[in-house]
């Protein structure tokens, strides 16, 4: 089959086609993104337990492993041992890819991302809810994306209740954990949201153990460590939008670069920008609050993370309010070219705040 484009007319959202063409196949590899997170592996896990009870054989390839939250869940969650597999196990036995919650090749190893590139000869297929990267798109032969989606485990709930699956405890609670993870406990749900989560409750999820799994994370000395750098290291901006002014934080630190960004989101900044440095590898997170989003319009998937990504010799995506890129140099100059993509957009200059 040739590669569709999903550019043009836009993304469509074709339950029965997407599930024709994954159940072509017999041998299935269902690819989440590095470091896992419940809403990736747990939807993959969702789908797996769906496509074995059809009699299909599914992997689940997590790319350079899963969170230790993920793993928690998944012991919690699952019925029966699940197996997960590195990059090396895809093989030419398998003759389709499934990208579950991965926007970017960018998000999995190098030696997954030149397989799926460059080797594989499958069909590509790909479920998510982020901002879909144009050179992901000229893989796949049918996508299920919907940035409107606030988890891609509400993009697979849809799927398999479009075609009348019946839901089992594990498969619900699954579902329900992944919801729980990506909505930020709700703070970021819709009526969609509260629908589905309604239903997987009438299912036999428990909403009490599962939230309980999620909330025991305690963050590590590392992390907090980090995170103090990172705010240490700030450099606040500011610039008025609709007689309203906005505060800009910029930092950078070498590792727990998307838990800076939210540190520094939570201490009082409408968008924060943190950059992180390792072995000539860059890597750059934001996070903005809604109000920075309704003042400004910018989505910061669209409009700075992906070109973001050609700049920097990578790749970038995300949501609107949570994105990132990948890529190689400096922290100094992926900041520097990110501040740049921020002023062409907003029009203005930014006033950078002294003590």
């Amino acid at each position: 089959m040739g590669k569709r484009s999903f550019r043009g007319g836009g993304l469509r959202l074709d339950y029965g086609a997407f599930l024709e063409a994954l159940l072509r196949h017999d041998r299935i590899a269902l690819i989440c993104h590095h470091n896992a997170d419940p809403d990736s592996l747990l939807s993959a896990y969702v789908l797996h337990r769906y496509l074995e009870g059809l009699g299909k054989k599914a992997e689940i390839f997590a790319s350079l492993g899963v969170s230790a939250l993920t793993k928690r869940l998944l012991e919690s969650i699952a019925v029966g041992a699940i197996k997960i597999h590195g990059e090396s196990a895809l093989n030419s036995s398998f003759s389709c890819a499934c990208l579950i919650d991965t926007s970017s090749l960018e998000q999995l190893s190098d030696e997954l991302k030149r397989e799926l590139s460059q080797r594989f000869k499958g069909e590509i297929l790909i479920i998510d809810h982020h901002e879909p990267h144009p050179d992901t798109l000229k893989l796949v032969t049918e996508a299920l994306i919907d940035p409107s989606a606030k988890a891609t485990a509400v993009i697979i709930y849809r799927l398999l209740k479009h075609h009348k699956v019946s839901f089992s405890r594990d498969m619900a609670e699954a579902l329900l954990a992944g919801i729980i993870y990506d909505t930020r406990r709700f703070i970021n749900a819709d009526y969609e949201v509260f629908c589905i989560t309604a239903e997987l409750l009438r299912l036999g999820a428990e909403y009490g153990r599962i939230l309980s799994l999620i909330s025991q994370k305690e963050i590590d000395l590392s992390e907090r460590i980090a995170r103090l750098k990172g705010a240490h290291r700030c450099r606040l901006y500011e610039v008025k939008v609709l007689n309203e002014r906005i505060l800009i934080a910029v930092s950078h630190v070498s590792s727990y670069e998307a838990s800076v960004a939210r540190a520094l989101v939570d201490l009082g900044a409408d968008l924060a920008l943190v950059a992180g440095e390792r072995k000539g590898m860059l890597r750059l997170c934001s996070r903005a609050t809604r109000r920075f989003h309704e003042l400004t319009g910018i989505n910061l998937a669209r409009d700075i993370m992906i070109p973001l990504g050609e700049m920097i010799n990578g790749a970038g995506g995300g949501h609107a309010l949570a994105a990132s890129a990948n890529g190689k140099g400096t922290y100094e100059e992926g900041l520097k070219q990110t501040l740049i993509l921020l002023e062409n957009k907003l029009k203005m200059k930014l006033r950078e705040i002294g003590d």
